[in-house]
């Protein structure tokens, strides 16, 4: 997934201590970019990838939380 402004990152570990899904993500990528179906995955204190959920579904989290449509 690309943002705006940014380029994409491969990520080759594929686990995260936190994954936020199902949720719309509001980006701060300039011109605030929204990803609906979006997800958040989070290693330690940082954010290591946004994107789609289909996307980063190969992500192995210790911990899910389902944001049920909400705001990420």
């Amino acid at each position: 997934m690309s943002v705006q402004g940014r380029k994409e990152v491969v990520q080759t570990d594929t686990t995260v201590d936190l994954l936020v899904v199902n949720g719309t993500v509001l980006t701060m990528a300039p011109g605030g970019a929204i990803i609906a179906g979006g997800a958040v995955a989070v290693r330690g204190r940082h954010i290591v990838a946004v994107g789609p959920q289909a996307v980063l579904n190969h992500l192995q989290p210790e911990h899910t939380i389902d944001a049920r449509g909400g705001l990420i």
